[in-house]
């Protein structure tokens, strides 16, 4: 009977050793801007879950996507109380951005007054955490080789009740003629375009959506007295997406995968579709890891096409290594490969400016990657092929500035910048 007595005393003791701790009690500390809902709709724990490091991790992650945050803290006691430590950053600030859409920061170095010449100037406001939703919206005039007004909005998830991301665009602008200036022309056209996107929230694993947009173009005349090209279309689109990374704008696992497809209409008529897929695996099981980074992005257009309506590469929006070797197409599939590696710890540190200049970070990440392009343009076949090396900054706001030193196989050499990640 003693026996039997003491069996039973080491199998609840078992059973109560082995038992997982749950959540009692979730605070929400640090934030004074951001609205409660905003914060709530990320966490991926509730009270009375057991408590699990990768729920945690997965909270704190989501809420680092929202890019409202310097810094997100997600810590549990023994006694299952889970404490988020928030450290929002301040959301509005001026915008004074160099755009280089038709140059490059090689030619800087190469040919400074060519340089000059294609560089306009952003001038505006931004807000990225407007009212404390989450949204982002900003308004600027552009002055230069480009110029006009932009304004817009953009939120992940439109409010409490209606967890849908929203996207509203508004243009008006004078700019390169680029069909004109691959055939050596300069020329200008204006540009009044009108987009919105809706779609299932950002942060949900599959997504889907509808795109609207109205474009007013007027093409400058070729030659004195020539009649002015004049085209207006109505574009109605749908996209796909499949979202499993871990982090958005540095992720180190997970895919995505988008496919989107429209049809415009109006005074032309032709179709665009577009397919990009990624993924990334992790070579370490440290915090920040080595990571494999691959993607595979192409694009088609048919029917009764406009120049306008072509792919065009570079004018600063093409390949790493050609970026201003000025290009269109019909068509293009690229691949690319990255390995990329942490370089310094991320640190954060504070300014003696308030609460939302806290815990600002800072680090840097290295990364190797080739890049292959083939484009097409009826029957004519184009190749690139590039590689090198690149260095990403980890900075407070816009996540990531990256720096890229090119090689083609050609033997040229280039140096770019970009906010964010390639993919």
């Amino acid at each position: 009977m003693k026996s039997f007595a003491f069996i039973i005393v080491v199998v609840l003791f078992h059973l109560t050793l082995g038992k997982a701790a749950e959540i009692t009690e979730i605070r929400i500390e640090g934030r004074r801007w951001t609205k409660l809902w905003v914060i709530e709709r990320e966490l991926q724990i509730s009270v009375g879950d057991t408590l699990c490091t990768e729920a945690l991790d997965k909270t704190r992650k989501r809420l680092l996507n929202l890019g409202i945050f310097n810094d997100v803290r997600v810590v549990a006691d023994s006694a299952g109380t889970v404490t988020i430590d928030l450290a929002e950053a301040w959301n509005l600030w001026p915008i004074i951005d160099p755009n280089m859409e038709e140059t490059q920061l090689s030619e800087l170095f190469e040919n400074p007054r060519e340089f000059f010449k294609g560089l306009s100037l952003d001038l505006g406001m931004t807000d990225f955490n407007l009212l404390g939703t989450g949204a982002n919206a900003y308004a600027m005039g552009r002055i230069g080789v480009s110029r006009g007004a932009t304004a817009t909005y953009y939120t992940r998830w439109f409010s409490p009740r209606l967890p849908l991301m929203m996207y509203a665009h508004f243009r008006n602008l004078r700019m390169v003629n680029r069909h004109a200036a691959l055939q050596g022309v300069d020329s200008e056209l204006d540009n009044i375009r009108g987009d919105i996107w809706v779609g299932t929230r950002v942060g949900a694993p599959t997504r889907v959506g509808l795109t609207l947009r109205y474009d007013y173009l007027r093409e400058e005349p070729i030659w004195p007295g020539a009649p002015a090209p004049k085209d207006k279309t109505g574009r109605v689109g749908f996209f796909l997406i499949i979202d499993r990374r871990d982090l958005e704008w540095y992720p180190s696992k997970g895919c995505f995968v988008l496919l989107e497809t429209s049809y415009t209409g109006g005074d032309r008529h032709y179709f665009h579709t577009i397919a990009d897929a990624r993924a990334f695996w992790p070579l370490s099981e440290k915090t920040r890891p080595l990571v494999l980074a691959m993607r595979l992005r192409g694009g088609t257009a048919s029917g009764n096409m406009p120049p306008w309506g072509k792919w065009y590469h570079g004018f600063n929006a093409g390949f790493r290594g050609y970026r201003m070797h000025e290009s269109e197409s019909d068509g293009f599939l690229t691949g690319a490969a990255e390995l990329r590696f942490p370089l310094t710890k991320i640190v954060h540190f504070d300014l003696p400016l308030g609460n939302r200049f806290r815990r600002l970070p800072f680090g840097l990440n290295g990364l190797f990657f080739i890049e292959r392009t083939e484009l097409r343009l009826g029957h004519r076949r184009t190749e690139f092929f590039a590689g090198g090396v690149g260095l990403a900054c980890r900075v407070p706001n816009i996540q990531i500035i990256k720096i890229d030193l090119s090689y083609t196989i050609e033997g040229d050499s280039e140096i770019s910048t970009t906010i964010g990640m390639s993919f």
